[in-house]
């Protein structure tokens, strides 16, 4: 691979070796990163051990294997939301990772008393005839959970009617008891977003979607449907979001990993207009795309980009 810098942004030296197709500069012509990255081939030192000459099985920075020795990134375990597998995303819902570091509860949480009946048997789809809006139901996901999220309409709900999204139905039983506890809360986001995402465009609906996030940039009560998208990105570096919705005034937003501490919001253009927003993103860790509409009930379909800043 060629080394390449960047006139207008300029990683080096950030702490970071970037030696990616996005930005190179592991060369002698960068001074290795400004030393960043080790000439010598070597994987470095850090807290807890040497490295080798390699960055472990997974191919990108801050990068884990979870229970199933898939590679996702490690900021996600113990980010206050549960990644158990449920819908074949990332699985860090074992005794390994301490059961996602607290946020999935291998016993279940609170405590009480109560009696009953029923065997949750096995999960069952209730689509029950409804489908996405390309004509696909909850057997047409079983072998692409990445579409979890992305194309439901008003009759059909991936999330809560397919099983393979980590809905449907497990069954019904009866019984009544009491208990306390306490669980972490969860952030409420309608898909994960990847790096092998990056400027692609995700078309998706916002309409009949509930309104989940308390963006700052919209009009003051304005209730709208919105999507969230969970991202942590591989690379430290400047990025830029851009969203169009059809026919709507769209805003975007950017949340931290609480869930609640919104870092940036922006909208600058009117109905049907295109907003974007740039701003740098930290690798590993763990961030909240939102989009929304700026009025009540402004919603409609939305096209989604994020790509490097260039």
């Amino acid at each position: 691979m060629f080394c390449q810098d960047d006139d207008e942004y300029s990683a080096r030296g950030d702490g970071n070796c970037d030696d990616s197709y996005l930005i190179h500069l592991n060369c002698p012509e960068f001074n290795y990163d400004d030393g960043d990255c080790d000439s010598s081939g070597s994987g470095g030192s850090g807290s807890g051990g040497t490295g080798s000459g390699g960055s472990g099985p997974c191919d990108d920075p801050g990068d884990i294997e979870d229970c199933n020795d898939e590679c996702y990134p490690g900021g996600w375990v113990g980010d206050d939301y549960c990644e158990d597998g449920a819908w074949g995303g990332p699985d860090f819902n074992c005794s390994e990772f301490d059961w996602d570091d607290g946020d999935c509860d291998s016993s279940g949480s609170g405590s009480g008393s109560g009696s009953g009946s029923g065997d949750p048997g096995e999960c069952v789809d209730t689509d029950d005839g409804a489908t996405d809006i390309t004509g696909d139901s909850c057997t047409d996901y079983e072998d692409f959970p990445s579409w979890c999220g992305e194309y439901d309409d008003d009759d059909f709900d991936s999330m809560a009617m397919c099983c393979i999204c980590g809905g449907g139905s497990t069954g019904s039983g009866s019984g009544s008891g009491s208990g306390s506890g306490s669980g972490s809360d969860e952030c409420v986001f309608d898909s994960y977003f990847f790096d092998s995402l990056l400027t692609s465009t995700i078309m998706e609906s916002t309409e009949s979607r509930s309104s989940d996030w308390d963006v700052s940039c919209d009009i003051f009560g304005g209730e709208s449907g919105d999507l969230a998208f969970k991202w942590s990105p591989s690379y430290t570096r400047d990025y830029e979001i851009v969203a169009e919705g059809s026919g709507f005034d769209v805003v975007i937003a950017v949340f931290d990993a609480d869930c609640s501490t919104e870092l940036e919001c922006e909208d600058t253009s009117g109905s049907g207009g295109t907003e974007s927003l740039t701003r740098r993103f930290y690798a590993g860790s763990t961030y909240y795309i939102v989009v929304t509409g700026y009025y009540f009930s402004s919603e409609g379909m939305v096209s989604l980009t994020i790509s490097p800043a260039i």
